[in-house]
């Protein structure tokens, strides 16, 4: 079986193992940054009014019964 990439790949090797997935971003022009709680909060908050377009309608994005698998298993593990 043949590793199909991305139409976009740009050909760099993939981060090796122990080096940040940041890196690629900043090599090819992202901008890095680590959101402050507050703004945390805006998104978590934002995705969560809007989570329901996800997997209502006539073309969902994702399974609504998955999706609340994975919430629970993420609930666990983070000990809420």
């Amino acid at each position: 079986m043949e590793f199909s990439r991305p139409e976009y790949w740009s050909g760099e090797p993939f981060p090796s193992p122990g080096q940040s997935s940041k890196y690629l971003c900043v090599k090819n022009g992202c901008k890095v940054f680590d959101p402050t709680d507050a703004q945390k909060k805006v998104w978590e908050d934002s995705f969560r009014k809007d989570l329901h377009f996800m997997y209502e309608g006539t073309n969902p994005v994702v399974n609504k019964q998955f999706y609340e698998q994975i919430e629970a298993f993420l609930k666990k593990y983070r000990g809420e």
